[in-house]
């Protein structure tokens, strides 16, 4: 199917004119805020995802305690933090200068986890869309695959330019990955067909395909 996609992608050009769910968050909805931020940290990612997911169920009124946990030193709790925030959706949407300042992380998991919280958001992150653009060609294949994926939704952006660097951008990357690259293929079928710049990188995909993409 995604070589299919490819090969009509390609074909459109050449004739064209000049995720994992998070666990139950049983036994934690009684919880503090402060009980549930110190499980943040916790050794286990079920436990800290069901921490973070019982955190967002509060509500709105958490965000700013997330934004404080985004500067947090353990990386654990930074990336709980983006977690939870992406649950709220667009009840996170004062969170989202530090969700674009987290892309920036030293650790990927936590940049990963603040593309994902900004594709939640939607449309009231659109001005978020340009460091996700960036993300898309982040050094880590997971941020990468998060980034084009949000991206990928629609509904953060419109900017058909940056949509299409973007998705060119992650695919010139050979170690991408075919789960980035799925996406990145998502943008170009809907936007690309007469973006002449992916033919490139489209030809690569088609001859040295990622492992697992057929």
């Amino acid at each position: 199917m995604n070589r299919l996609v490819i090969t009509l992608v390609l074909g459109a050009l050449l004739l064209a004119p000049c995720g994992c769910a998070a666990p139950p968050a049983e036994g934690l909805e009684g919880k503090s805020e402060k009980e549930l931020l110190r499980a943040f940290g916790a050794e286990l990612p079920d436990e800290r995802l069901a921490a973070a997911k019982a955190m967002a169920k509060k509500g709105p009124e958490v965000v700013p305690k997330l934004i404080e946990a985004l500067k947090h030193k353990d990386w654990r709790v930074r990336r709980s933090a983006t977690d939870a925030l992406a649950d709220l959706k667009a009840g996170a949407k004062p969170a989202m200068p530090a969700l674009t300042e987290a892309l920036k992380d030293k650790d990927a998991w936590v940049r990963a986890g603040a593309a994902v919280a900004l594709g939640s958001i939607g449309a009231d992150a659109k001005e978020a869309a340009p460091a996700l653009a960036e993300a898309a060609v982040d050094g880590d294949l997971w941020v990468r695959k998060c980034a084009l994926e949000s991206l990928a939704r629609g509904n953060v952006t419109d900017d058909k330019e940056l949509l299409l660097k973007a998705a060119v951008g992650a695919m010139a990357i050979r170690e991408s990955g075919w789960a980035a690259k799925r996406f990145a293929m998502d943008i170009l079928n809907r936007h690309g067909k007469d973006y002449k710049p992916a033919i490139p990188a489209l030809l690569r995909v088609l001859e040295a395909p990622p492992e697992g993409m057929w």
